[in-house]
């Protein structure tokens, strides 16, 4: 969606293919692109992790939802696992929670 956003909202950025950038620094727009977007997504989950870490006082076990893309998140130190359902299972406990509320 990112990657989306960036071509359809601006006049001049190009359309970049969802891949893992070669370098950190990218030596035209499309490389710098992806860069941004992969390091961006590892530093959202980096953080959010560093914010639930510290109100928890502990490091909370992190999984993401399949459709995130892996490649960005393999041998990452902050994600325990990929599940393919996630978002499925999140909505299964919800649906639920209100089942058992009466909701």
């Amino acid at each position: 969606m990112m990657l989306d956003a960036l071509h359809q909202r601006t006049a001049q950025l190009p359309e970049v293919e969802l891949a893992a950038p070669r370098e950190a620094i990218g030596h035209n727009t499309a490389e710098a692109i992806r860069s941004a977007v992969f390091h961006g997504l590892r530093g959202m989950v980096r953080e959010l992790t560093e914010h639930y870490a510290e109100a928890a006082a502990a490091i909370p076990w992190s999984s993401l939802p399949a459709e995130m893309p892996s490649f960005s998140f393999k041998d990452y130190d902050l994600v325990e696992r990929i599940v393919p359902d996630l978002a499925l299972r999140g909505l299964a406990v919800t649906l639920q929670a209100a089942v058992d509320d009466g909701d």
